[in-house]
């Protein structure tokens, strides 16, 4: 199953979120968020 967020009004630049999606792209649920704890 796929899913997709959005967020209307965000206040980070574009370049950080992607940065940060590319760290956790194709990993498990469990290992991204470890990651984002971190970020």
């Amino acid at each position: 199953m796929e899913s997709k967020a959005l967020s209307k009004f965000a206040r980070n630049p574009y370049r950080k979120v992607n940065q940060v999606l590319s760290l956790i792209r194709g990993k498990r649920v469990s290992e991204a968020i470890h990651i984002l704890s971190f970020v």
